[in-house]
């Protein structure tokens, strides 16, 4: 069969083989590279609404607290506090970057989700303001149930936040090993900085004059269990990674700080005078201002768990864009060369060839006048037109001789 096949067809035949695999391998290479973005672009994403989403869940969650400690007491305020001034300040500018950057990840409920948040932030903001106004009033003059309303509307808010972060995570899950570990690390330190927060409300609840619940004590002690199996699971979860200092840092200030034998302590003792019904040594301010750092710092932690989730996300996505980009052009530099290889065998090999081998036919038709002259190649195809040449003038010199005999014979 092979015997068949003409000198081009072969060699081309050759060559197309060659950079069939070639391309194909490249193409494969760059498929794969091409998902691996694809991939570290929706991590990018959805790390990236988890901050906002995670910004707006640690502020709202004090400013629940606060707001609706204040709403409900007796006084008269002639400014928002502190504290809740500067929970508000970062709650809506983080809601609104929620929901453009949820608008950008691609998952089935995408539309209803950011309809929804939308929705939400929007309740929420007219609540906002509506209650920062109500501060300013007299408790008589404060609509009935406000207090309530804003707790609810809240409550909601951070559910569905709860909610959202779940399922980009879930998105994301098995994609990336680390980032799944840092996210499962960053929800774990949520879950101490939710409960740690519980046990100072506990506290500062009743401290601004709300009744104190009947089992308040033992709710308290099952708080702290909680606290305590959510930090020690956090510390599994960290073990064997390779984690930012800055991470580590705060993870052991917040074992400190917020763990510190003589906090832990004091905490308790000013929990039982509350339920005893004596002075705790302290007022609401005071307490928030001594609590709100300590119980904050696992929040510090989940968020720079997110940082280095979507740095290492940035990270992979570069990696994978620059091999994209590598292989894309190892791809396009393959089809120049198969183009080139064939024009070179077409101009070099097969085309004087075919030159040739026309020029021999012709001298075997005994048209002397045929050419295949290439001067200057001393390679294969030079050699067998210099034969032809020699061939040519063997040919003429021996129709001359007859021709000369002829004459002779006459």
């Amino acid at each position: 069969m092979l015997d068949r096949l003409s000198v081009n067809a072969l060699l081309k035949s050759v060559i197309t083989i060659l950079v069939v695999c070639v391309v194909t391998l490249s193409a494969v290479a760059a498929w794969t590279s091409w998902r691996r973005v694809a991939v570290a672009d929706r991590i990018d994403a959805v790390l990236d609404t988890s901050m906002h989403m995670f910004t707006a869940l640690h502020h709202l969650r004090l400013d629940r607290s606060s707001s609706v400690r204040e709403l409900r007491a007796d006084r008269q305020f002639t400014e928002l506090t502190q504290e809740t001034r500067e929970a508000r300040e970062a709650i809506m500018p983080a809601l609104r970057a929620a929901i453009r950057a949820l608008d950008g990840c691609a998952f089935p409920e995408r539309a209803a989700a950011v309809a929804q948040l939308s929705k939400m932030t929007e309740k929420l903001a007219k609540l906002q303001s509506e209650t920062a106004a109500a501060f300013l009033q007299p408790k008589a003059q404060r609509r009935p149930r406000i207090a309530e309303d804003y707790f609810d509307a809240a409550n909601a808010m951070l559910a569905l936040l709860d909610d959202l972060s779940g399922q980009l995570a879930r998105l994301v899950k098995l994609d990336d090993p680390y980032v799944d570990q840092l996210l499962a690390l960053k929800q774990l330190a949520w879950q101490a900085r939710n409960i740690a927060g519980e046990l100072s409300v506990m506290i500062s609840t009743p401290m601004g004059g709300q009744p104190v619940k009947p089992n308040a004590m033992a709710v308290y002690d099952a708080a702290v269990g909680r606290l305590d199996g959510t930090w020690q699971a956090l510390g599994y979860t960290s073990a064997g990674l390779t984690l930012p200092a800055k991470l580590i840092e705060t993870m052991r200030q917040t074992d400190r700080d917020l763990f510190a034998p003589d906090y832990v302590a004091l905490r308790a003792r000013v929990m039982r005078a509350i339920v005893e019904g004596k002075p705790t040594g302290f007022t609401v301010p005071e307490w928030t201002k001594s609590a709100i750092p300590r119980f904050s710092l696992p929040g510090t932690v989940a968020h720079i768990a997110l940082e280095t989730a979507k740095a290492h996300a940035s990270q992979q996505r570069t990696a994978a864009q620059w091999a994209l980009g590598w292989q894309l052009g190892m791809l396009a530099a393959a089809l120049v060369a198969a183009f080139a290889m064939m024009v070179v065998i077409s101009r070099r090999v097969t085309s004087p060839l075919v030159t040739i081998q026309s020029a021999m036919l012709k001298l075997a038709g005994g048209d002397m006048s045929a050419e295949a002259s290439f001067p200057g190649r001393s390679d294969e195809i030079g050699k067998l037109a210099s034969a032809m040449h020699t061939f040519k003038h063997g040919m003429i010199e021996a129709d001359r001789m007859r021709s000369e005999q002829k004459e002779a014979e006459v």
